[in-house]
Formats: C-alpha cells, sequence, structure tokens
C-alpha cells in the first residue's frame, strides 16, 4: 500500500505573489515617508527664520534705544543658518532706510535658497524711539 504524503510550504508562484503585493503595499508608504522629510525639512528652515528675523529685530530695537534712529538705517546683516541666505532691512515699500521718521516703519526680510527656488520669511513692524 502507498500513501501518498502531504505537501507542506508554498509554490514559488504564490511566494512571488506575495512579495510583489507586500512591494506594491510599501511604495506608498514610503512616498508618504519622504512627503514628511520634506515637510519638516521646511519647518525647520522656517523656524530657523523666524529666529534670524526676532534677532535683527532685537538688534534694531537696541540701537533705537541705545542711540538713535538715524543709526538703524546704517545697519546691515549677514545671515549664515541657512542655505543662501540674505537678510535685509528694507521701508514697508521694499526700499532702503532713508528716513528718520518716529515712528520708522521697516520690515526685516530673511531669504534663503531651498529645492533650488527662493523662499522668504518677512516681519513688518514700526521702531520708535523711547
Amino acid at each position: 500500500m502507498i500513501k501518498e504524503k502531504s505537501i507542506l510550504g508554498f509554490t514559488l508562484i504564490e511566494i512571488m505573489l506575495g512579495i510583489s503585493l507586500f512591494v506594491l503595499a510599501l511604495f506608498p508608504l514610503l512616498s508618504v515617508l519622504g512627503q514628511s522629510l520634506s515637510f519638516g525639512t521646511y519647518a525647520n528652515n522656517r523656524a530657523i527664520a523666524m529666529n534670524e528675523a526676532r534677532r535683527v529685530m532685537e538688534d534694531v530695537r537696541r540701537v533705537a534705544d541705545t542711540s538713535s534712529l538715524a543709526n538703524v538705517v546704517s545697519l546691515s546683516y549677514t545671515g549664515t543658518a541657512l542655505p543662501g541666505e540674505i537678510i535685509s532691512i528694507t521701508d514697508l515699500s521694499d526700499n532702503p532706510l532713508t528716513n528718520n521718521a518716529n515712528p520708522l516703519p521697516l520690515q526685516v526680510t530673511v531669504n534663503w535658497t531651498e529645492k533650488s527656488r527662493t523662499v522668504q520669511y518677512r516681519v513688518v513692524t514700526m521702531v520708535t524711539e523711547r
């Protein structure tokens, strides 16, 4: 009497089908992970730009308090925290500061390069002599 053995395990086709389904499910997850890393980098750079603008505004406030608003006009800043960073202090129309108005309207603009494009963060305020 010959008994048939039961065959245990998977065939090659079943294994390949399982692997292909796994790979198809993995691609959307990797895409979401890539997007979230990109958004995280953008948010981090924006926070750095905010801190840079705040640093410049505090320095402008210190100069206005210790000397005068006329000395604020001559301030210039360079940034090194972000790639291609440029910090500028202008009036509300993007012109260089030239007037000695009290209050002095000014805006601090932080530009940097991210993924081959320029990103900008701008803070607008009025500075007065105390």
